[in-house]
């Protein structure tokens, strides 16, 4: 009996010494590190199964150039990482897809080493100036792509089948290139401005849909009494026509 007492006064005093040290504490979660974490598990699975698609979005790589013999891989997805130099990748020749945006690449005159992408998401670029080695990618059918000020979007012309384009967040002065985009159908203008003749937007040969969001008009004349005859002719084409408030700026 003195010896279960003694016991039992024992673990009484060991949890009551426990309860003095106050609750406690789960250690802060380290969320860089989880993410590069990921980002190796999804290298080395992708490389253990010969994958052809790497998304790699919301996590990340201390090095980019770990991935570089992942010559399998079709679709690239590393947006929103610290992915910065197009030549880290540029082995990955086969790409046919290549998902950039919000990532601190600079220079966009590697793509040249992707002449199989048919789609390119390249917007929330803040560091390019010259968006014009796009232009070299010939097979593109889709491309998101934001525009810089004073940046010529003349490069979109000669992608001869790009059939779908988002352009987001910058300044275009110079319209007339699109009306040049034979194969374009889907056209989505968003969070920029614009300035300087609109008419080249009713000029699209076979323009489906044109969606055209948060847009701030620099130029002369009311930017609806401007676009009304154009949507009403893009409408009597069967094109379909989307146009939020746009801010006009006199």
């Amino acid at each position: 009996m003195r010896r279960l007492f003694a016991m039992t006064f024992v673990a009484a005093t060991l949890s009551a010494l426990a309860a003095c040290d106050g609750p406690s504490v789960t250690p802060p979660i380290d969320f860089e590190a989880e993410r590069f974490a990921e980002g190796e598990r999804l290298v080395q699975n992708c490389r253990e199964t010969q994958c052809q698609l790497l998304d790699l979005d919301g996590a990340d790589l201390e090095d980019f150039t770990d991935i570089s013999d992942l010559t399998h891989v079709k679709i690239l997805m590393v947006s929103y990482t610290g992915f910065d130099d197009l030549s880290d990748i540029s082995a990955l020749t086969g790409l046919t897809e290549l998902h950039m945006r919000g990532t601190g690449v600079s220079d966009l005159s590697g793509l040249g080493a992707f002449p199989n992408l048919t789609l390119l998401h390249a917007s929330d670029l803040d560091e390019v100036t010259d968006y014009s080695p796009i232009g070299g990618l010939s097979r593109l059918t889709e491309l998101s792509v934001g525009a810089v000020q004073g940046n010529s979007i003349s490069y979109l012309s000669r992608l001869s089948n790009l059939k779908t384009l988002l352009m987001e967040f910058g300044q275009i002065d110079d319209l007339s290139p699109l009306a040049r985009m034979r194969a374009l159908e889907t056209l989505e203008i968003s969070g920029m401005a614009v300035s300087g003749d609109l008419s080249p937007l009713a000029r699209i040969p076979n323009l489906k849909q044109l969606s055209l969001y948060d847009i701030a008009y620099f130029g002369e004349g009311g930017f609806f009494d401007l676009m009304q005859p154009i949507e009403d002719a893009l409408r009597s084409r069967g094109v379909e026509v989307s146009n939020t408030a746009a801010v006009i700026v006199c």
